[in-house]
């Protein structure tokens, strides 16, 4: 059986409580749960046929063709493994509707470390018309959520070669907000998304843009996530990767 990684977090309350641990399945809405961290049986190099979904929706990410797979690198980030892209056409597929869709409310939440500032993408979905994409990418030394319109993008903080944990909030009456390691890079009112659910794939965009660099792991709510939820999920990674 795969590990399932949880982590004290006790400067954080869930529902007033303090707790003791805390891992993602502790909150309602979670989608899809990519954890590279819970694989089993990969060594260093290999292949990762697929990234498994510990949601429990089954939203397993997948890659028939063995040429276009990333590979496990085993104690990467504070002894932890990693999925690393070649930045050429590794990426995977999820079924349609493991990305939220539509003009869902969602909450992402990536620990990725891309190796130049380019236009790299982590997350894609829907497909090239006007707001019916959501991608998720670098874009230069900002980070980039766009819906072919109404795109939001960071302040520029980020750096090559550096991981970082980042928060993709958006509330579909109110609009999203980007946090990067926890400090707020920004925010958008539109809410004008009507994302097909098409198209769900892991490493790159709708469009190409295959990331190059390394995923640790993808944490994805239908639904926006409260102030306190957001700052739980980011103490997790934030004290299991130590970013």
């Amino acid at each position: 059986m795969p590990k399932i990684d949880a982590y004290r977090i006790d400067s954080n309350t869930i529902d007033g409580l303090v707790p003791t641990i805390f891992y993602p399945t502790m909150f309602s809405n979670l989608r899809l749960w990519l954890n590279v961290s819970s694989l089993v049986g990969y060594t260093d190099g290999q292949q990762i046929t697929q990234l498994d979904d510990y949601s429990g929706n089954g939203f397993h990410a997948t890659q028939g063709t063995a040429g276009y797979r990333a590979i496990y690198k085993p104690n990467i980030l504070n002894g932890r493994p990693v999925a690393r892209f070649d930045g050429v056409n590794d990426f995977y597929n999820l079924t349609s509707g493991a990305i939220p869709y539509g003009n869902e409310s969602y909450s992402v939440f990536v620990v990725v470390k891309e190796n130049g500032l380019n236009n790299r993408g982590f997350i894609g979905a829907g497909v090239a018309n006007l707001n019916n994409a959501n991608c998720f990418r670098f874009a230069g030394n900002t980070t980039f959520n766009y819906w072919w319109s109404n795109d939001h993008q960071s302040s520029a903080v980020l750096s090559a070669g550096t991981f970082y944990f980042i928060s993709f909030m958006y509330n579909n009456s109110s609009g999203r907000e980007v946090f990067i390691n926890g400090t707020s890079r920004g925010t958008n009112s539109s809410t004008a998304r009507n994302t097909t659910n098409s198209n769900n794939v892991i490493g790159k965009t709708i469009v190409g843009e295959n990331w190059d660099g390394d995923i640790a792991e993808i944490i994805i709510y239908n639904r926006a996530l409260s102030s306190t939820e957001r700052q739980t999920v980011e103490n997790y990674l934030r004290t299991k990767y130590y970013l």
